[in-house]
């Protein structure tokens, strides 16, 4: 995916979530943050795919916990929810190629590749629809 379908998407269930209220903005961060960490990586030539040890399901789950830990008692619960919607949701989206879900629990074959875009159907219908989300959150007053 891109990334109007990886902050899009993420903030609509964020803002329409009820009762619990996920703050926007590091929920759209953390949306992003596993290809921000792989493909940087990736690209330093230290890792060996674009989808390395962000793409798993221990990531977020490992930041989360450090929010609840670390952050003020008033911002715990928000922040650590919201990591956890957004890096999971990233990797619901991704799932259309190969994703390490477990590594390193389980051993994954990471196929050398460049990174490139591709647009097909399925990307241009998840852009859309992202972006239709950002509009609809943006419209929305609360």
């Amino acid at each position: 995916m891109l990334p109007l379908a990886h902050i899009g998407i993420p903030l609509f269930f964020a803002k329409h979530f009820k009762p619990f209220s996920f703050p926007l903005l590091p929920t759209a961060f953390f949306a992003i943050l596993p290809d921000i960490v792989d493909k940087s990586l990736f690209l330093f030539g230290l890792a060996p795919s674009g989808r390395f040890i962000a793409h798993t399901v221990f990531f977020g789950l490992a930041l989360a916990v450090i929010f609840f830990v670390t952050l003020p008692k008033h911002l715990r619960t928000p922040i650590a929810a919201s990591t956890l919607l957004g890096c999971w949701s990233h990797l619901a989206l991704d799932v259309n190629g190969p994703l390490p879900l477990f590594f390193p629990l389980a051993s994954y074959e990471f196929v050398p590749c460049k990174l490139e875009l591709t647009f097909n159907a399925a990307t241009t219908m998840f852009e859309l629809i992202g972006f239709s989300c950002l509009l609809l959150v943006a419209l929305e007053s609360d």
